[in-house]
């Protein structure tokens, strides 16, 4: 459990990532990033082993959590490959991101109108940090002189209590569930999806539809660059926020997916009820996700009690003086004018 604070402001942030591989044969084409820099030391979770051999130091200016999942576009020996850039890429970017968030508590503590400001600017630069990614795979492609692109789906999230960034491309996603119900908060880039905007397939016939795993908008793709979903929105405590690749909605609906969540009591439950639920499953795709849960803080609720308790008392014993105090005064007006005919 990561406990997550900024000023006054005290929220529990519960994450946890893992994923699925079908096989020990198949070649796992989804991967995912979990950084936390809310603790004295970062948490660095990741299913990619390449990852876990480099070492990373925490920044005092890096707050919040993130949460990164990547869907390669071809199961083949060069998914790690291009995996392994784009988290090289999102951790080298982190600095430029964060050096220019300046007094982002002051920011928030100033207003909504400044908040939003804040809010909308943190959006943009962290878009940014894909648009690297989407040219860093453009780059490796012609370095290493490849028949097709590396591409790739990416979801990428930075929860900074009480917002967070969306920043999207491709068919991962990205939901929250919030007061028993799921939502999702990303698009999919494939044409089944651009065919329901269009009033060509209902939502029910995109399920089906051949064109629901033909993307049109990825990282590294041919052609013109990554055209990025920029999203932010607010949190609220007891959000539970779920990012995952496409394997899991071609293994669960979204209903099942929102049992899963309302069952387990943490993140790291959530995960292993996703895993076991999967193994059970014939049919079950390769997937990998990260659960964030933003807990009630209860002792920041029972202290906010406590206070207004003692305000209540304070009160209290104010007007209890105060009552104590008329009949004297009474009586001093009484004698005043007595003595004053």
């Amino acid at each position: 459990m990561i406990t997550s604070s900024q000023g006054s402001y005290r929220e529990i942030v519960d994450c946890c990532g893992t994923s699925f591989q079908q096989s020990e044969e198949s070649i796992r084409s989804c991967h995912y990033l979990l950084l936390d820099f809310s603790t004295p030391q970062l948490r660095f979770e990741t299913n990619l082993p390449e990852m876990l051999e480099k070492e990373y130091r925490h920044r005092e200016q890096f707050q919040g959590q993130f949460l990164v999942v990547i869907g390669n576009t071809e199961e083949d020996e060069w998914s790690k490959r291009c995996s392994q850039r784009i988290m090289e890429t999102i951790l080298s970017q982190l600095k430029n991101y964060f050096s220019q968030q300046d007094s982002s508590f002051m920011m928030k503590q100033a207003g909504n109108a400044a908040s939003e400001m804040q809010v909308g600017s943190a959006s943009s630069r962290l878009s940014r940090v894909l648009e690297s990614c989407d040219l860093a795979l453009r780059e490796e492609t012609d370095r290493e002189g490849l028949n097709r692109p590396l591409s790739a789906v990416v979801t990428l999230v930075h929860l900074e209590w009480p917002y967070m960034n969306v920043v999207h491309a491709g068919d991962s996603r990205c939901y929250v569930h919030r007061h028993l119900r799921i939502r999702q908060l990303t698009k999919d880039h494939t044409v089944a999806q651009k065919m329901v905007e269009e009033g060509i397939l209902s939502p029910d016939q995109a399920k089906t539809s051949r064109w629901k795993n033909a993307l049109y908008n990825v990282l590294g793709g041919e052609g013109k660059p990554v055209q990025l979903e920029v999203k932010h929105h607010r949190q609220l405590s007891g959000d539970t926020i779920l990012c995952c690749t496409e394997g899991l909605l071609g293994s669960f609906s979204e209903s099942e997916i929102a049992a899963i969540l309302r069952q387990g009591n943490s993140a790291e439950e959530c995960c292993r009820l996703f895993h076991q639920a999967a193994e059970k499953k014939e049919s079950a795709e390769n997937f990998s996700l990260i659960v964030a849960r933003l807990q009630r803080n209860v002792a920041r609720r029972a202290g906010k009690e406590r206070d207004r308790n003692r305000g209540s008392s304070f009160l209290q014993s104010l007007s209890a003086e105060k009552n104590a105090e008329e009949p004297n005064r009474s009586k001093d007006s009484s004698s005043f004018q007595a003595s004053n005919p």
